[in-house]
């Protein structure tokens, strides 16, 4: 409980403080951080744990490191 009411104050702190356009570009960046992270964890996470047996260690190494890249 005290945790959500301090990240309201935080909140409502920045959008007092740094103004909209401020606000809405952290926002954009967080937004584009998650959406890698997700990614990352589909390609990385239970994915690379269901292909540890059937794959080569190399293969997984590469493709879990390269991310969306491979």
């Amino acid at each position: 409980m005290i945790s959500a009411f301090l990240t309201l104050l935080i909140s409502a702190l920045n959008a007092r403080y740094l103004g909209p356009v401020n606000l809405g570009t952290i926002t954009l960046i967080i937004l584009s951080v998650t959406f890698i992270q997700l990614f990352n964890n589909f390609v990385g996470g239970g994915a690379l744990v269901y292909m540890a047996p059937r794959a080569s260690f190399y293969k997984l190494f590469v493709s879990s490191y390269a991310g969306p890249w491979s």
